[in-house]
């Protein structure tokens, strides 16, 4: 698929540790995002807890 959309055939070994950031980065803001939508949803602000 790299090939394919860019023109370049990469050896996946080489791409991994991009993809592995990628992906934590997008877990990061998303898990953030699920806990301040969770904590808008109970009324609290995310700094708070109890």
């Amino acid at each position: 698929m790299h090939a394919k959309t860019y023109g370049e055939a990469v050896d996946a070994l080489v791409l991994i540790p991009y993809m592995l950031e990628a992906f934590m980065v997008r877990d990061r803001a998303f898990r953030r995002g699920s806990r301040d939508h969770q904590a808008s949803s109970t009324g609290m602000s995310t700094g708070q807890r109890g």
